[in-house]
């Protein structure tokens, strides 16, 4: 199971930093740093609904091999939606930050990128925190069915980037990745609904 989660975190780290430097190639260096910069915003975002997943791992698996399936997702449910609901707050703060464009702003506003792909972003961060939720409980199983849609959606992130980012730039690399990150969530749901009951 190790070497399939050390898998799927490869395949996840290289597909969300792998923009950066293909934008730096076709685009240049300037809209580079503001897309680095933007994803770097949401990475740190992303890190507190993780910690509120993660502090619960010991508990998933300490239900799972007690065999409480419904503790379990009762648990797993009220974190989520906790969690969720703070993500979505946060990030409507972010919106609100970039949108009100105060003086003590103006100069951070320029170096990310602008509103309407910083939206998009907020939305792809909202909905990793659901794949991350949702592979975490699945993941306390020890079972680790996420490797081949992560691989799969991955190898298309970075094609279809290539092919798009040439032509719409960082437009067209913040479109791709949101597509990618949405296919992601129907994997992650198809996946949660196939092995959430564990117990027959």
């Amino acid at each position: 199971m190790q070497w399939r989660i050390a898998i799927s975190w490869i395949f996840g780290y290289l597909t969300f930093y792998t923009f950066t430097p293909m934008i730096f190639y076709f685009v240049g260096g300037v809209e580079s740093g503001k897309y680095g910069m933007s994803m770097q915003i949401f990475t740190a975002l992303n890190s507190l609904g993780i910690a509120w997943i993660t502090t619960k791992m010991p508990l998933f698996c300490e239900l799972i091999a007690l065999k409480k399936q419904k503790k379990l997702y009762k648990v797993f449910y009220t974190s989520l939606a906790q969690s969720t609901f703070v993500m979505i707050v946060i990030n409507l703060m972010v919106i609100f930050i970039v949108n009100i464009k105060l003086d003590l702003f103006i100069h951070f506003a320029s170096r990310i990128l602008p509103l309407n792909l910083i939206i998009l972003l907020c939305i792809c961060s909202i909905v990793n925190h659901l794949i991350f939720s949702i592979s975490a409980v699945i993941r306390a199983q020890k079972i680790e069915p996420m490797l081949v849609p992560t691989v799969i959606n991955g190898i298309a992130m970075i094609g279809i980037g290539w092919i798009l980012i040439p032509i719409y730039g960082i437009s067209g690399a913040v479109w791709v990745y949101t597509l990618c990150t949405f296919i992601g969530l129907l994997a992650a749901f198809y996946i949660f609904y196939k092995y959430k009951n564990f117990i027959d």
